[in-house]
């Protein structure tokens, strides 16, 4: 039942993030690996979320990037609410 479950988090995850709008394709793969951290680690500040140092930096980074909004982040769940 776990596996199942871990699949379709994933599949989850991919969805949402595929149906995103980010200008570059690398950071709509960066919002995927930090989803899958912050799921992970539910409930936890960024730094324990992302288990180490190199990790936690490339959030942050993300986060405070001039190319990524509120819009782009939350664009693929939009997409997809609307073809529910």
């Amino acid at each position: 039942m776990a596996g199942n479950r871990k699949a379709d988090n994933q599949a989850w995850f991919e969805h949402e993030v595929e149906e995103s709008e980010f200008a570059h394709s690398r950071l709509r793969k960066r919002l995927g690996k930090l989803l899958i951290q912050l799921w992970n680690g539910m409930g936890q500040t960024i730094p324990f979320a992302c288990q180490n140092w190199t990790s936690t930096k490339a959030a942050y980074r993300f986060l405070c990037n001039k190319r990524v909004n509120e819009h782009d982040i939350l664009s693929g769940h939009f997409q997809v609410m609307l073809s529910v």
